[in-house]
């Protein structure tokens, strides 16, 4: 694996759960195994270097496989596959799989951009060549810690700059920005400058104009060059390998050419190219702008600048309406914008001449792409139009982020209040990705009685409310969140539930139910109440634990403890382990987080502990295990929690052993806790009999047996003594005894 990659975390869904891993360990991973691996990502969040990383640098992309190049022995990497979607080849999957050998081997994994990815087709596809269903790895955004560690190891910033610079885009909401490394890199390259744009058409402006000068040679002729000599050229270099499915410009023979690659020489009659000489040319690929992607091979630095400066050029050259009119049809198929040229459709939309068309046609390239944070008036209004028209149309939309502020803008707030006012979910994705460009104070005043009522509407699909509270929570000025959330725990539908659970872990919310209300309003969402019954959504509960803030104070770790063993002996049955699944951990992570405090009452411990009778089913393996842990660490409360299992065995003394066991294993005494409890035992108590045997055998125990003395009055006890300093060998200690003729005792 190469040394330069920043460390990663993967997504995927197993048996209903969304689990996380790192990026390391996913390779080996027992529930990957034999399944082809899909990654996804956004543009620019790191698929490619990824795939460099599992395999030594060892990756082909899906258009070198399309055109005819021979995948090695082994694993193969593909990357790539929304670029080799070429003009004349529609969807590539089933070439790639075909030249992979995919009937044969299931060994693969592929990248594509999430944008571009049609999940439940795609899949059918893989299944119907392999046998195998494939699995979705998404690379999850930086975190926080990672985008710091980040900058100070990648970018040079020292610990104090890199989280200014974290908290600058926080304050804006901008973090998703920091999120994908691409453009984490480009925004830390102008923060150098002291330069922070606020749009995605400003970012990639201020950083192609800061970059393309920048070279690696000292003699290059971007030294003396001019930048309208320079972008164009290099815009239409790009543009050519974009709108061809092509990976890379080559100066190599044509003996030595790969089929994926576009020579040079081919595009010396383009516009901005022609005119240039051939030293001039190879000088202005020297540019940073422009990456060395093998011998005598060159590319765009990344897919994304090639994207925006390639669009730069051909809107320049398209100044008629003939012109304009044969460079849409030209990049499309029908009424289709293929995934290889979405990346330059979105951009065209910047241009005032094409908007209206480009919009039209494929909004949502548009917003994964382009630049639908700056749209003019009269063009995000033909934005809105054109979503809600594709979604009457049933494309396909997806979970990611979509990023349109220019949606919401003062001057279109009658036409966002036509569209949020539409009941019931028949404008779902349009409604989703307007709320999700809530994002400032401003916006969210326009609108926070239309949002507060989406929020409360329990007839509004889930995702709908969520987004709407986020923003009232984030941005709004609401006081009365304690009534909000004490209305939606007692709601009539879980997605009320689940809200109120979510809302409380936002910081400008936090846990304003009761004890007893909190714990009620986990157990009916998961379905352990009579409230509700039907299945629920996994890992809600979870986030409580497994958050990266807080969300319960320690002050109330006793209370809510109290009370979630109240609701599990009201309501738990022995056949209730696997809806509280989530319960169990949230339950334990609490118990190891009171147990860290100290100042433990031995009498809560021992409720907390008895709370579940089903504690090895739980999903808290961990923590039980650390907890085991601190009690075999943590004498005084250890015996004062044996005693209590002593006392529970009174009736049944030979149950002692198991109900040890059962309630803790880290209560199992040592010999000394023997020696305790024995001289605890009122005289000739009989649990004695059951006691002793805890303690080591022979002379080890010889310190257990005088304690137990005092509780010996008759033969039968004698006879346990005597057994206990000489038990009867084992079988092994027999065999073992015959095999070298000796007397085993």
């Amino acid at each position: 694996m190469t040394g330069s990659f920043a460390p990663r975390i993967l997504s995927f869904l197993h048996d209903r759960e969304q689990v996380k891993i790192a990026a390391d360990d996913a390779l080996t991973d027992a529930r990957l195994a034999g399944r082809p691996l899909i990654v996804l990502g956004e543009a620019g969040s790191g698929k490619s270097e990824l795939l460099r990383h599992w395999s030594d640098g060892n990756v082909a992309t899906a258009s070198q496989l399309v055109n005819g190049w021979l995948p090695g022995p082994g694993r193969n990497f593909v990357d790539g596959l929304d670029e080799a979607a070429g003009l004349k080849d529609g969807d590539a999957l089933d070439r790639v799989l075909g030249a992979l050998g995919a009937q044969r081997s299931a060994d693969f994994v592929l990248a594509c951009r999430v944008a571009d990815w049609r999940s439940a087709s795609a899949k059918e596809t893989i299944k119907n060549w392999t046998g195998f269903v494939p699995v979705e790895l998404n690379i999850e955004p930086l975190g926080r810690a990672e985008i710091v560690a980040f900058l100070r190891i990648r970018e040079g910033f020292d610990a104090a700059t890199a989280e200014a610079f974290f908290e600058h885009y926080g304050q804006r909401n901008l973090t998703e920005w920091l999120g994908n490394p691409q453009t984490l890199v480009m925004l830390a390259d102008l923060a150098r400058e002291g330069i922070r744009p606020n749009t995605t058409g400003e970012l990639f402006s201020l950083y192609v104009d800061r970059t393309w000068r920048e070279h690696r040679k000292q003699a290059s002729p971007l030294a003396h060059a001019a930048e309208d000599e320079v972008l164009p050229a290099l815009g239409a270099l790009f543009a050519a390998l974009i709108v061809g499915g092509y990976d890379a410009l080559t100066l190599a023979p044509g003996a030595k050419r790969l089929g994926s690659d576009l020579p040079l020489g081919e595009c010396r009659t383009l516009p901005g190219v022609a005119g240039l000489s051939d030293g001039t040319l190879q000088g202005f690929l020297d540019s940073r702008l422009v990456i060395r992607a093998g011998q005598d091979r060159y590319t765009y630095q990344h897919r994304r600048i090639g994207e925006y400066l390639g669009a730069r050029w051909l809107a320049r050259h398209a100044r008629t309406r003939e012109l304009r009119q044969r460079l849409l049809r030209t990049l499309q198929h029908g009424d289709i914008v293929p995934s290889g040229v979405r990346g330059l459709w979105g951009w065209l939309a910047t241009d005032a001449q094409l908007a209206e068309a480009v919009i039209g046609t494929d909004p949502l390239a548009v917003i994964d792409y382009g630049n639908a944070d700056d749209l003019s008036p009269n063009a995000a209004r033909g934005l809105l139009r054109a979503i809600e028209v594709a979604e009457d149309r049933n494309e396909i939309f997806g979970w990611r982020e979509y990023r349109a502020a220019a949606l919401v803008q003062e001057a279109l707030k009658d036409e966002v209040e036509r569209v949020l006012s539409v009941p019931g979910d028949k404008r779902f994705w349009t409604q989703l990705i307007i709320l999700r460009q809530m994002r400032d104070r401003e916006t969210v005043a326009r609108h926070a009685v239309t949002l507060r009522a989406i929020m409360l509407d329990e007839a509004r699909p889930y995702p709908m409310r969520d987004a709407a509270a986020d923003a009232l929570a984030d941005f709004g000025d609401l006081t009365d969140w304690p009534a909000i959330i004490d209305q939606l725990a007692n709601g009539t539908n879980r997605d009320s539930l689940r809200l109120a659970l979510v809302m409380m872990l936002n910081a400008n919310v936090g846990l304003t139910l009761s004890d007893a209300a909190f714990a009620e309003t986990v157990y009916a969402y998961s379905g352990l109440t009579p409230r509700f019954t039907s299945s629920r959504e996994v890992g809600t509960v979870a986030h409580y634990h497994r958050g990266q803030r807080q969300a319960i104070s320690d002050n109330r770790l006793d209370g809510l403890l109290n009370a979630f063993t109240d609701y599990a002996s009201r309501y738990r049955n022995d056949s209730d382990w696997s809806a509280a699944w989530d319960i169990d951990q949230l339950f334990y992570a609490l118990l190891e987080r009171r147990l860290a405090l100290r100042d433990i009452d031995p009498e809560a411990l021992w409720r907390w502990l008895n709370a579940s009778d089903d504690r090895h089913n739980s999903g808290a393996r961990e923590e039980l295990a650390r907890i085991d842990r601190w009690l075999e660490a943590n004498e005084k409360v250890r015996r004062a929690l044996q005693r209590k299992v002593l006392e529970t065995c009174v009736e049944k003394p030979r149950s002692l052993r198991w109900r040890m066991g059962e309630v803790a294993p880290g209560l199992l005494p040592t010999l000394d806790d023997v020696v305790a409890l024995l001289e605890w035992l009122p005289d000739a108590d009989p649990r004695w009999q059951e006691v002793i045997w805890f303690a080591p055998r022979r002379a080890e125990g010889q310190a257990a047996r005088e304690a137990a003395v005092r509780h010996v009055h008759t033969d039968e006890d004698r006879e346990i003594l005597r057994v206990h300093a000489d038990p009867p060998p084992l079988d092994w200690e027999r065999k073992e005894a015959k095999r070298q003729n000796v007397d085993c005792h």
